[in-house]
């Protein structure tokens, strides 16, 4: 009976194939169907989280003026409830004085 996929490929060979275009390169364990490219795997996923931004983007740029309130309101009523207010913490202001005044003498 004839093998249900070519020598050295099963399954998982043959998603990797889909993925990857070069295999005719020996792989170096011997087990898998594709080698690994690192300049390729980090161009794939910073493409990918760019898509992802992109997505985001649009969706935020969709919202209404209302829902963007409801989701600042819950992270106020979040930040209130588990305790992570500023209290009377005004050291900001001075930093972006300190900042401004830095920035008038340059």
């Amino acid at each position: 009976m004839p093998a249900k996929y070519p020598k050295g490929e099963g399954q998982r060979g043959a998603h990797t194939l889909s993925m990857r275009a070069n295999l005719s390169q020996p792989t170096k364990y011997g087990c898998y169907n594709y080698v690994m490219d690192a300049n390729r795997d980090i161009r794939f996923y910073r493409e990918r989280w760019k898509a992802v931004e992109e997505i985001e983007r649009q969706e935020l740029r969709a919202m209404s003026v209302e829902k963007h309130w409801m989701q600042i309101n819950n992270l106020f009523r979040f930040a209130i409830e588990n305790g992570l207010t500023r209290g009377n913490d005004d050291g900001e202001m001075e930093v972006f004085l300190r900042w401004a005044r830095l920035r008038g003498a340059g």
